[in-house]
């Protein structure tokens, strides 16, 4: 399948098409052929039937992640709805279905997606921010990423990332523990829970959901071509949305 896309004002250069915030969308359908009911005269005679299209799922993919990364390939799961009205699940699909809730086991799509032909890609901002660490952190940090490049030169590793203000973090600042959202579930309940196996499951449907509500926005379509900026719970509940 081949999907035409056009940059802004139809300019190819690179730095033009990081400001393309287009979105693939990828919806899944079920194709049914549907019989048509027919009269006594018409049974033997005439074939009646239309075909229906059930709408099942979808997938978005904004276009600067395909454009950064040259190429997709792999397993990405699908938004379905639910309930989903007229479908059930296998019994032995190998994933917990809930039959309290009618909750869906996750679907996923396998696809491959790439541009033809492939664009010269952004040019990459080095990360080389002013930053509160101190010096003997930062060097530490920069030696221990270069040997592990060395090592797996395949792999992305990173000790520092950018902040909301543009200084450089050590990642592990951004790693504390945070209090559970009010709904009468201590942290104590949710290893009690984990440990039996399926107590307190209402709950932690609820905190499950309660984080699902959080708007979500991917760096790479509010700075497309840039750098991966982090933030804390704070920052995102000021603006109001979270990131990756």
């Amino acid at each position: 399948m081949k999907i035409y896309n056009q940059p802004p004002d139809n300019d190819f250069d690179a730095s033009s098409i990081q400001r393309c915030r287009d979105i693939l969308y990828i919806n899944i359908f079920d194709e049914l052929h549907v019989d048509q009911p027919k009269t006594d005269q018409e049974r033997d005679q005439i074939i009646r039937e239309r075909i229906a299209r059930n709408w099942l799922g979808s997938i978005k993919i904004p276009f600067s992640n395909i454009y950064v990364n040259g190429r997709l390939e792999g397993t990405y799961r699908l938004n379905i709805p639910n309930p989903l009205l007229g479908y059930s699940r296998d019994k032995f699909s190998g994933t917990k279905l809930d039959t309290t809730q009618r909750i869906l086991p996750t679907s996923v799509l396998r696809m491959f997606a790439t541009m033809d032909p492939l664009l010269a890609p952004p040019e990459s901002i080095q990360q080389s921010f002013d930053s509160t660490e101190s010096l003997e952190l930062l060097n530490h940090a920069r030696f221990w990423v270069e040997e592990l490049n060395k090592k797996f030169p395949n792999r992305d590793y990173k000790a520092t990332v950018s902040d909301i203000n543009g200084r450089a973090v050590f990642i592990p600042r951004f790693l504390h523990p945070l209090p559970l959202p009010p709904f009468g579930l201590t942290a104590a309940d949710t290893t009690t829970a984990a440990a039996a196996g399926g107590g307190g499951d209402n709950q932690m449907q609820q905190l499950a959901r309660f984080v699902s509500l959080i708007p979500f926005l991917a760096d790479t379509v509010t700075f497309p071509g840039l750098c991966d900026i982090w933030e804390t719970s704070d920052v995102s509940w000021s603006i109001e949305r979270s990131k990756n």
